[in-house]
């Protein structure tokens, strides 16, 4: 009896998964069938996905490239489709640096010395600049800003400024010349950052730096008086590091979900913001590539 309904049993599964094997196969075969190659020789795309990505990229306002960070293979290909795009008038790039990284790499990537000028940045200003301090990273940006997307090609930041880029904020503070009370609060914050960076360096710990270490009181203490003493840059200027700071510690403090929902929705407001003063520059909306890490690039709710 028990042979029988062993026998039973297994004839009744071969009968539900012969139709669910039989789908499951035809389905992969629809997948091969639509499979398509892309190649990169000397920098150019090939192969025969290259007409099905033409046809994709034709008439686009936007094009979303989201990647694994730090692969060289990636800003080859981005390379390559700036290639595509230029002649259809993308002449911006948005990346997953903050506006104020952006606007420094927009000025050496055109210039000869742009890489010298890179290198020394880094010295002064370190964990300032995400990914495109990179090599292949930062060839990606002069080859469309020279070659590819021409002399008009801009650069959007949109993400918050990095861990390290206190130091450089306060740089800039100091450089609007801000009243005196804001100047002297400023000169104390950036002698605080170069003593918490020289005590990270020596632990290891990204969580000595000072955008981690910095309270609450000293840096809202710094916004008050710029607000009486200082002008919209520098009030500006302060807003994006404590904007900075509250990321990061909501991420290292376990609150991982309300750090990255107030990231996006930076992102999110960083591009309008850079859309619609583009679009009113040019007296066109902007065709912009986009280049970010793959889960930011999801439509809807993404992993993070």
């Amino acid at each position: 009896m028990f042979q029988r309904l062993t026998s039973s049993v297994l004839c009744l599964l071969a009968l539900v998964l012969t139709p669910a094997l039989a789908q499951e196969n035809k389905f992969s075969d629809r997948l091969l069938q639509n499979r398509y190659q892309i190649d990169l020789q000397e920098g150019s795309l090939a192969g025969t996905g290259l007409p099905v990505l033409r046809k994709a990229l034709a008439g686009a306002q936007f094009v979303l490239i989201g990647e694994d960070h730090g692969i060289a293979q990636i800003p080859q290909f981005a390379g390559a489709v700036c290639d595509l795009i230029g002649p259809q008038g993308f002449r911006t790039m948005a990346i997953e640096t903050g506006p104020l990284a952006a606007n420094e790499l927009q000025q050496w990537i055109t210039s000869d010395s742009g890489r010298a000028s890179l290198v020394g940045f880094e010295k002064k200003f370190p964990e300032t600049i995400a990914f495109y301090n990179y090599q292949e990273e930062y060839d990606l940006l002069t080859h469309c800003a020279r070659g590819a997307q021409g002399p008009e090609f801009r650069l959007w930041g949109l993400d918050q400024e990095l861990m390290g880029a206190s130091g450089l904020i306060l740089t800039r503070i100091l450089e609007t010349h801000p009243g005196k009370q804001a100047e002297n609060a400023a000169q104390r914050l950036l002698q605080k950052n170069g003593a918490a960076h020289l005590a990270a360096v020596k632990s290891g710990s990204p969580g000595d730096i000072f955008m981690m270490t910095a309270s609450d009181d000293e840096l809202n203490n710094l916004r008050d008086l710029l607000r009486k003493e200082g002008n919209p840059t520098s009030q500006a200027l302060i807003e994006a590091l404590i904007k900075s700071r509250d990321i990061y510690h909501k991420n290292m403090n376990g609150s991982g979900y309300d750090s990255n929902r107030e990231r996006a929705l930076l992102m999110k407001s960083n591009f309008v913001t850079d859309y619609k003063q583009a679009a009113q520059a040019d007296g066109a909306p902007p065709k912009v590539l986009l280049k970010f890490g793959a889960w930011h690039m999801y439509k809807g709710i993404n992993p993070l």
